[in-house]
């Protein structure tokens, strides 16, 4: 393993050994990691490393889990440490996160477990080391393990054992023995597990007493030498750092192994994540450690930390590196687990915020979003029980799916079809991540998987991608075989998903990447939950677009939906020959181990690119067919015919076969008989005679195995017997035979047979190939100013050298002028000059006839129907054909048909008397080669007054200028040309006018040196190949686009002079090469060009004509005589003349015109500023007949949408196939077949609830985000609408006394008031994000409806939280606070309550009251005008505190519904869990359990309350705390409130009864949470303080937000 060893001892292996084999010698090579030894210095290492590989056989039904010498691993990591146990440790924990290290616990001892090499052996190892009854001698004898290994494996064993031992006797570990398990390779958590603690606490304690790591360089020089390298690992075995931190860097977390679900993808997202930030300006930590992969690679970053991506290790290296901030979002599942930890810890996290990415991971959470904003979802639940499972399931229906959240490649995902099924996977989903909820789902069979790939910053949209799934949903998308751009979906579909996944990026705040994939079946669209396959196929870079998005450069959003001209499909690379026993099948969980991707001009030669790639050989005569079930025979009938019809001898099993052939479709019958295949060769001539699959495959019979199995979608779960179709699947695997197994794809790959007719396709420079050099590719440009001198002297261009130097410079079809010798004004003239073009030309190419004084109805009549045009020279001209008289003008715009173009060479004032003698005439005419302001001026003007009038302009008078032009002063007959080189000024105007001009022509005169040197030097300048080098430089200096060249020299040129397509004909241009143009050496017998000298950047590389190259790379391979007349294939109908309001004219051939090419050939598809024709839909054609030479499919580079310094965007114009399905502008789906979808956007829908999609009220308006900046492919409607509450819901005017007063719409509704207002600004700080707050930190209350308002809070009890909660909730809405402070009050006079409620009314909005005495608040609100909120009265109910309570839970754990909620404390008076208990009966199915003090029961009003008014809640008493903190999920302690005793002897008795420590909760649920209404005194130990579940000073922060929302809806701001 070059890359490990590599990595390991710092040496790059590979690249010393290309130098020594290109001649190098090893004293001569640096040591490039190093970078101070050579190549010869023998690496020594003070380190050691430890390479484990990672299996994942469990994801295989069948599969054996031995291993041995054939490899069964996915991936490896590479851990580095001062110590074996401390690298052993490390490795563990990399291969799989859930492992916390060398771990006694996780396995028995065995010896059958010790004996036999499985994936598990290690850890029955550990447990047998840790067992004092195995000695390292036995445990030698059967593992064969070295002893050397075993007795450092014991250390760590002991080092448990030493853990443990202490912390049962005292109550936190020594020092010495904290250090000690750290410099032994122990995590915080393997040490809180053995010592009976919290995680948190064991960081927070070694960092007290300085037990940190320390920062080691990969040092292979033993010190020797000073070593450079930027090679880190962190270790506990050290006493100082090697590096020093000095300047601030962007943490990316990198994908750690590659596993079945994480691959190279995430790799290649953090490689391209890196490099960009690097782009930016930004210094880079990497940290990962898998030897693999490219970003573990040193030149890569600036800092590489080969360490663990766990919340310890990174949380180390923040600390020590104190970085810009943490970047999580490209390395896949791993950093994004870790994300609420870093948040929690206050790390800066880059991107999108934890809390969104644990809104979108929380299958709770998620669904209530999108419930609120409008989106269907299949029907789910929550897994707690078997019995309720079984029951949702018969109640949605089967199948069901089964599946945990925050999982990647699907594990433990499973479709049930039976409650047996469900029974047996809940089992298995419940044991991979406990930490996360397990839900089930109604499983949508037959429906269509869309994957969506996006970047947002913000919450907008910048870009995105669609892909869609061959196979039905049921299969895991990254075992998948993915399309894209996908075929069956329209505008109105991908309209549809934009709105979705707008309104989804706009609700999250996304701001970087995300992904989603939609379900699509019965006229619905549902939401159920790879950056490099889109990024490749569509050339858009989405990495750098989201990284830039992430730090904040201001990003211009792309048209959505990207296109290309290519379709790029993915396919899944398994590897079953390897895992012995493993049936081939798909379902929801991943098995694939890679992928591959091709791209094609159609679905259908990608797909069969793609499975070629993964080993797939086309069958060349028999194939086997075996399918389960009826609906899939009907589905295949039609492609089991095409396989007859393209001459494969068909076998079939027997049910299959019988069907086939009673549908006429001539099938050979075979038995299965696998139980005699192994003896068929001891059997008799009978036996040998038998014709069964087994034999066949055995014997390679059959070139391809079709085996559709008869269960459903979705199942992974191997049957309880083995079936034959099993059998059949796994001997097609062990005998290498292709296999197929999903209907879908089945269809997919005939109907790529029948296309390609059963050949592969011929490989495609274009779309199969990848350069250095940023080529573009550019449809056959036509140039319709050219001379060519033959017929005439020998030494003047002929067609042979003419043609030669088109395709030189990119064009591939020339008009020739008249102005031969003869000229061509008669039909003689006409019929020598087409038998010259006929055997010499190598391009296409058309023929101008000249206008003569005496020609005009000749010409018409007799020669018109052969020519491309007419040309009348107006001007001085080096020929016989000036006309000078208007007469003959008239009578040539009188008799000229209207069909073909009529153009004229006109300078100068003479370029407005012929435009207007046309018009006169009432006919279109072309002027040639505009050269001034003036005649530039005149055109603008006749375009602008509707004159039919269109116009050319040369290179050379681009260019140049008779100011500057670079040619020898000493023989000015160089710089004769005509139209003559005009003034800056007439350039200027030719630029500032480009708008206007139509064509660029090169005018090409190919006048040799001699001529030119002659007395009389004829005018002209050779211009075929430097036209588009020069044309190519200017779009480099931002003064063209690639655009305006096709534009202008091949779309205006066709519609205008009628030309017919060029059928896969293009031109391909590398736009970085610079060239400096040549004095001699041209294609053209003029050989030598006014451009010599300079500098141009752009050249043409090949030009393919009708599919044949015709010129690479200076080398001209069209023969003479390759070329066509236009005239041949162009109609003789007239054109329809079009006439833009601008004056631009469009001569439109008629149907006839251009007949499309042989539908034999290919076409290619659309090219760059080309709109979508006929001849692109060869994706369309039944042609069977085999490929020609080239295939040209088109990759246009495709632009950097996104950034604003953007290059020029190329347009890209396509057209949608038919679709199976066709979106609606609304959720649903229609068929296409089933009539008009019904319209109307996103936000339009019904509802589908009373309250959950109802957001935020105008109340709060002014404190939400910024609504995006107006898109113009983001509609009106693609985010939550906000709408007033139902009557149900509203709280306008009534006065909020208890829990009681409270419905579960109007809770609902407080709820989706308040968890908008929460949330974290770039900073990590909580912030209400007005678009004022957002940039400046600042709120703005101008617009505030709340302006004005008062609320009065009225006290009468000491209050911290709730009194300053109420008043920043007040202040922040932007109303203000009216105190009554009872000891300078009139209540010191002997005012009544009453009337001091009175009072404090008349002058607010709203009163809020506490009072000591229960019942004393709701009998204050009778006197009070204004509505009263119960802040508390003695031990009643304080329903506000119930609210943010329940708010706490809901946002903490995402639901409320199925919990477990202990209570516990002072129950008696505790007058918040009162009204807790009361409110939580508005939820379904919770558990609450009473663990109160002796004598401090929760009272029997509340437990009548509960049991008479609870849906389905449960209530139970426990008195020991310890025995139920395992089962909670919420863990609620009150405080023993000392004012409600009679005497501090009664207090002391139960004070300390209960008490959460960090040793109670280390036996608690992991995603539990611990609430205290606060203030506490001993209930809770601030040692815990530091654990995440801690969340009693969050639930305080909560209940700001959840004030200012029921302020809001009691005093009905709108």
């Amino acid at each position: 393993s070059s890359a490990l060893a590599s990595k390991a001892t710092g040496y790059a292996l590979a690249y010393v050994a290309a130098k020594l084999s290109l001649g190098y010698r090893l004293p001569d090579l640096r040591n490039l990691v190093t970078g101070r030894t050579t190549a010869c210095f023998e690496p020594s290492l003070d380190y050691c490393v430890v390479k484990i590989p990672r299996w994942d056989l469990k994801k295989f039904s069948r599969v054996s889990n031995v291993i041995g010498s054939s490899m069964k691993s996915v991936g490896e990591v590479m851990a580095i440490g001062r110590r074996f146990e401390e690298a052993v440790q490390k490795a563990l924990r990399m291969v799989d996160d859930s492992i916390p290290g060398f771990d006694p616990y996780r396995s028995e001892p065995s010896e059958q477990g010790l004996l036999v090499p499985t994936d598990q052996r290690v850890f029955v190892l550990a447990a047998a080391l840790q067992r004092n009854s195995w000695t390292i001698d036995r445990i030698y004898e059967l593992t064969k393990i070295d002893r050397w290994f075993l007795h450092k494996l014991s250390n760590i064993t002991d080092c448990y054992a030493d853990i443990e031992a202490e912390a049962a006797g005292r109550k936190s570990l020594s020092e010495d023995t904290l250090r000690r398990a750290k410099q032994l390779g122990f995590s915080d958590r393997q040490i809180a597990r053995a010592g009976n603690t919290l995680e948190a606490l064991v960081r927070k304690t070694r960092k007290e007493l300085g037990i940190v790591p320390f920062v080691k360089q990969v040092d292979t020089v033993a010190a020797e030498w000073p070593a450079e390298t930027n090679y880190l690992y962190l270790t506990y075995n050290g006493e100082e750092h090697d590096v020093a931190f000095k300047e601030r860097h962007v943490m990316v977390l990198g994908s750690g192994v590659y596993r079945i679900g994480s691959s190279v993808e995430f790799d290649w997202c953090t490689v391209g994540c890196v490099n960009e930030l690097t782009r930016l300006g930004h210094s880079t930590i990497m940290v990962n450690f898998n030897p693999e992969t490219v970003s573990t690679d040193y030149d890569m970053c600036d800092r590489l930390y080969f360490e663990e991506i766990s919340l310890e290790r990174v949380l180390d290296i923040y600390d020590i590196e104190n970085p810009e901030g943490v970047l999580v979002s490209m390395g896949g599942q791993l950093p994004n687990n870790i994300a609420m930890g870093l948040h929690f810890y206050k790390a800066h996290i880059l991107g999108t915020s934890p809390e969104s990415i644990d809104n979108a991971e929380n299958r709770f959470k998620f669904s209530r979003l999108l419930d609120q904003i409008n989106i269907e979802q299949p029907k789910w639940k929550e897994l707690t029980d078997i019995s309720e499972a079984i029951a949702f399931a018969r109640k949605v229906e089967y199948p069901c799916l089964v599946r945990p959240s925050y999982v990647l490649s699907g594990a433990a995902m499973n479709v049930a079809y039976s409650d047996e099924e469900l029974i047996a996977y809940l089992s298995e989903a419940s044991q991979v991540s406990k930490e996360h909820p397990v839900v089930i789902s109604k499983f949508i069979q037959d429906a269509k998987e869309i994957d969506v790939d996006a970047v947002a910053q913000g919450g907008r949209l910048i870009c995105m991608a669609v892909s869609e799934h061959v196979e039905n949903a049921g299969v895991h998308s990254g075992d998948a075989t993915l399309v894209t751009p996908p075929d069956d979906l329209n505008k109105e579909t991908l309209k549809q998903i934009e709105e979705i996944s707008l309104a989804i990026a706009t609700a999250l705040g996304v701001n970087g990447p995300f992904n989603m994939q939609l379900l699509a079946k019965d006229n619905q669209l549902k939401v159920i939950d790879s950056f490099p396959f889109v990024s490749k196929t569509l050339g858009q870079d989405f990495v750098a677009l989201a990284t830039r998005a992430i730090m904040g450069v201001e990003l211009v959003p792309a048209p959505l939906s990207l296109h290309t001209d290519r379709t790029g499909v993915k396919v899944p690379m398994f590897s079953f020959n390897r895992l012995q026993g493993a049936d081939v099948l798909l379902g929801v969980e991943m098995t694939s181990t890679g992928e591959v991707a091709c791209f094609g001009r159609n679905r259908w030669e990608a797909f069969l690119k793609a499975q070629m790639s993964t080993g797939f050989v086309i069958p060349k005569e028999n194939i086997l067919v075996s399918i389960g079930s009826y609906r899939h025979k009907v589905e295949l009938l039609d492609s089991i015919r095409t396989l007859a019809k393209l001459g494969y001898k068909l076998f079939a099993s027997p049910g299959t076969a019988d069907y086939y052939n009673s549908h006429n479709v001539r099938v050979a019958q075979v038995d299965w008989m696998f139980e005699d295949a192994g003896h068929q060769e001891e059997a008799g001539a009978e036996a040998m005679s038998q014709k069964s699959i087994a034999r066949y495959l055995s014997q390679h019979h059959f070139d391809l195995v079709i085996n559709l199995p008869l269960q459903s979608a979705g199942r992974r779960r191997a049957s309880s017997f083995v079936t034959q179709g099993y059998r059949t699947r796994r001997l097609a695997v062990d005998y290498s035979v292709p296999l197929l197994t999903d209907v879908k794809c089945v269809k997919v790959m005939v109907e790529a047979l029948r296309r390609f007719n059963c050949r592969a396709p011929q490989v495609n420079l274009r779309t199969d190939c990848l350069t250095a050099s940023r080529l573009i590719y550019l449809p056959g440009l036509i140039d319709v100013h050219v001379h060519c001198r033959e017929p005439g002297a020998a030494h003047k261009e002929d067609w042979a050298s003419a043609t030669a130097a088109a395709l030189a410079g990119g064009v591939t079809c020339i008009l020739a002028m008249p102005n031969t010798q003869p000229s061509v004004v008669d039909a003689a003239a006409l019929a020598l000059t087409q038998k010259a073009a006929r055997a010499g030309a190598r391009c296409d190419y058309g023929l101008y006839i000249g206008a003569s004084s005496n020609n005009a109805e000749l010409a018409a009549k007799q020669l018109s129907a052969e020519a491309c045009g007419l040309k009348m020279y107006l001007n001085e001209t080096y020929s016989t054909l000036q006309m000078t008289n208007t007469d003959q003008w008239a009578a040539h715009l009188r008799h000229w048909p209207t069909n073909k173009p009529l153009c004229a060479h006109a300078e100068g004032q003479t370029t407005a008397a012929v435009i207007l003698m046309a018009h006169l005439a009432n006919r279109p005419i072309h002027i040639c080669h505009l050269s001034s302001r003036e005649e530039v001026l005149i055109v603008r003007q006749a375009k602008a007054a509707g004159i039919r009038v269109t116009c050319e302009v040369a290179p050379h008078h681009l260019f140049l200028t008779a100011d500057d032009c670079r040619m020898s002063q000493s023989e000015p007959g160089y710089k004769e040309v005509r139209p003559r080189l005009q003034t800056q000024d007439d350039q200027k105007a030719l630029w500032e006018n480009l708008d206007i001009i139509d064509c660029f022509a090169t005018d090409h005169a190919p006048h040799t040196r001699q001529e030119k040197s002659s007395a009389k030097p004829p005018p002209g300048f050779p211009g075929l190949e430097t036209a588009l080098p020069l044309l190519l430089n200017a779009v480099s200096e931002g003064r063209l686009t690639l655009e305006t060249i096709v534009e202008k020299m091949h779309t205006n040129p066709m519609r205008i002079f009628g030309l017919p397509e060029q059928p896969d004909t293009y031109v391909e241009a590398d736009l970085d090469a610079e060239r400096v143009l040549p004095e001699t050496g041209w294609l053209s017998k003029a050989n030598w060009s006014p451009f010599a000298g300079w500098t141009v950047r752009g050249i043409v590389r090949r030009v393919v004509l009708r599919g044949q190259v015709a010129y690479v790379d200076g080398r001209v391979l069209a023969e003479p005589g390759t070329g066509r007349d236009i005239a041949a294939t162009a109609a003789a109908a007239p054109l329809a003349v079009n006439v833009a309001a601008d004056g631009d004219v469009e001569f439109a051939a008629s149907a006839t015109a251009a007949p499309a090419p042989s539908p034999s050939l290919p076409r290619p598809p659309q090219l760059i500023g080309t709109a979508a024709v006929a001849a692109n839909a060869v994706a369309d054609s039944d042609a069977l007949t085999p490929l020609p030479r080239v295939l040209p499919a088109y990759q246009q580079p495709q632009p950097q949408f996104g950034v604003e310094d953007s290059p020029h965007r190329m347009r890209r114009m396509t057209t949608t196939s038919g679709s199976e399905y066709e979106f609606s502008t609304t959720t649903t789906l229609t068929n296409a077949t089933s009539g008009p979808p019904p319209t109307g956007s996103l936000a339009d829908r019904p509802k589908r609830s009373r309250l959950d999609s109802a957001p935020v009220s105008a109340a709060l308006d002014h404190l939400l985000p910024p609504p995006a900046p107006s898109q113009a492919h983001q509609t009106s409607g693609s985010s939550p609408r906000k709408v007033p509450p139902s009557l149900g819901a509203s709280l306008a005017g009534r006065h909020v006394l208890s829990a009681l007063d409270l419905n579960r719409d109007q809770i609902r509704y407080m709820f989706d008031l308040a968890q908008p207002i929460y949330r974290r600004d770039p900073a990590g700080n909580h912030s209400l994000t007005t678009p004022q707050a957002y940039r400046t930190g600042r709120v703005s209350l101008d617009n505030s409806p709340a302006r004005g308002r008062v609320l009065a809070l009225m006290f009468f009890e000491p209050s911290t939280r709730t009194s300053n909660s109420f008043a920043a909730a007040m202040q922040r809405l932007g109303g203000s606070v009216l105190y009554l402070n009872e000891a300078i009050s009139s209540a010191v006079k002997g005012e009544s309550l009453a009337d001091s409620v009175r009072i404090m009314s008349s002058y607010a909005d709203a009163v809020v009251i506490r009072h000591p005495t229960v019942g004393t608040v709701a009998k204050a609100a009778r006197f009070s005008g204004r509505p009263v909120i119960n802040a508390g009265d003695g031990a009643g109910e304080h329903p506000t505190q119930a609210l943010l309570d329940v708010f706490t839970i809901r946002h903490e754990i995402g639901t409320v519904n199925r919990l477990t909620v202990a209570l516990v404390g002072d129950l008696l008076h505790g007058r918040t869990v009162h009204s807790l208990a009361r409110l939580l009966c508005q939820y379904r199915e919770l558990r609450l359990i009473y663990v109160a003090a002796p004598g401090l029961s929760m009272p029997a009003e509340v437990r009548e309350f509960v049991a008479n008014h609870g849906d389905a809640v449960s209530q139970e008493e426990a008195s020991d705390l310890a025995e139920v903190v395992a089962q909670a999920d919420v863990i609620y302690m009150t405080r023993v409130q000392r004012e409600r005793f009679d005497s501090p002897e009664e207090y002391q008795a139960v004070a300390r009864h209960f008490r959460v420590t960090p040793q109670l909760m280390s036996r608690a649920k992991p995603r539990a949470i611990v609430m205290h209404p606060l203030p506490r005194l001993e209930e809770i130990d601030p040692l815990f303080d530091t654990d995440r579940r801690a969340a009693y000073f969050r639930q305080a922060e909560y209940g700001m937000y959840v004030r200012m929302a029921l302020l809001s809806m009691v005093m009905d701001l709108r």
